[in-house]
């Protein structure tokens, strides 16, 4: 009775269509989620959704929304133009009762109504779940790398959800690698999040709901879009975003290292003669350049000049310390660098990450000796064991 009711108030006195009949005759779970989903566009908007997921769990209350739903999907369906036909009330009842119940006859007692009540409720929440992961699916993945804005909602040891827009969330992941080696760690070092805290990050994967691909652990409660903060795209949005002349293509960055959350270096070059590319990414009085560094949370970024020569390219890549001389193995992809004594371990860095940095921006495998072994023989140089 309560679904009959339901149905009759979400209907509004019609009750038809000869796609709702194909829905209540064939009984088939499977078959009754995709023509719901298809053709009657049952997606979150249905009113009634919200209710049957946040009402009392009266079960004929439940039941009495959940023909609400499939009423009210209808009647947008027969407003749409697509036509209606009778169906007997009757066995409408008894066949979503079998659709949504996976069998449960509905009885007068209290138990198997409750238990059919759950399990019509579970399966409009996976339809709704689906579909709207569809539709998320369908926006976002062809926007893989662009620069999302949003908002913290929550944070777990293993991942941060963030809000994008109103029903559209993203996780941010940073699991223990040692722990869970197929996860990812998208959180630069040293970085924490507070509710309501509004952060900058790129898109790098969306899920597809629909794959035939091993999910990922807890997939299902977790939000399909997945960003970083430590993906090198990361630093070229935000510098688009600064910087005009990025963004207008008149300067291109050309290569980017990064150790997230400590240090970054940027290779830029203009193709106007008269700009220079590395005052443009700096700007006045260095606020450009401060405002990509205050969305990284003080992470330290070097902007250097990029050059067609591959000698000249390595000596700035190695900025701040002075390089005397560069030797080149195109071949090999190796430099062999010559500094000042006194240049030595600026041009190495703490831990060798000046130098680690310059030969990802470069792309040559850097050697690094001071003045003192000018003496030897450029081949010998070329010999030594380089940094990578």
């Amino acid at each position: 009775h309560a679904v009959r009711q339901g149905i009759r108030v979400g209907l509004d006195g019609g009750i038809g269509a000869a796609g709702l009949q194909h829905l209540i005759q064939r009984g088939n779970l499977a078959e009754g989620r995709r023509i719901i989903r298809d053709r009657y566009g049952l997606d979150g908007r249905v009113d009634g959704l919200g209710a049957i997921q946040h009402h009392a769990a009266d079960a004929v209350v439940q039941f009495a929304l959940i023909g609400a739903v499939i009423g009210n999907a209808h009647q947008r369906h027969v407003a749409n133009g697509h036509g209606g036909g009778g169906v007997d009330l009757g066995q409408l009842f008894h066949r979503v009762a079998q659709l949504f119940g996976r069998g449960q006859r509905i009885v007068s007692g209290c138990n198997l109504l409750r238990i059919a009540a759950q399990h019509a409720k579970a399966e409009i929440n996976a339809i709704v779940r689906n579909s709207a992961r569809e539709q998320i699916y369908e926006e976002f993945s062809g926007r893989i790398g662009d620069l999302i804005s949003g908002t913290v909602l929550q944070s777990t040891p293993d991942f941060t959800i963030v809000k994008i827009r109103d029903g559209v969330e993203a996780e941010l992941p940073h699991f223990d690698q040692r722990r869970y080696e197929n996860e990812r760690n998208e959180r630069p070092m040293g970085e924490r999040y507070l509710h309501n805290q509004h952060i900058k990050a790129v898109i790098i994967d969306v899920r597809d709901p629909n794959s035939n691909l091993q999910p990922v652990r807890g997939e299902h409660s977790r939000p399909p879009i997945v960003i970083s903060r430590t993906h090198p795209e990361l630093m070229r949005r935000l510098f688009e975003q600064e910087v005009p002349e990025i963004y207008e293509g008149t300067v291109q960055i050309k290569s980017i290292a990064r150790e997230p959350g400590q240090r970054s270096k940027v290779a830029v070059h203009s193709l106007d003669d008269r700009l220079d590319p590395v005052g443009a990414c700096v700007g006045p009085k260095g606020s450009r350049v401060r405002a990509v560094v205050g969305e990284l949370r003080g992470e330290r970024v070097d902007v250097i000049l990029w050059d067609a020569d591959p000698a000249v390219y390595v000596a700035n890549a190695l900025s701040p310390a002075k390089v005397t001389r560069v030797l080149i193995d195109e071949e090999k992809a190796y430099a062999g660098v010559i500094v000042p004594d006194d240049q030595l371990s600026l041009a190495i860095g703490k831990e060798g990450q000046n130098a680690r940095l310059a030969a990802r921006l470069t792309g040559y495998k850097i050697d690094i000796k001071p003045e003192s072994y000018q003496g030897e023989d450029d081949e010998e140089i070329v010999d030594k064991e380089p940094v990578q």
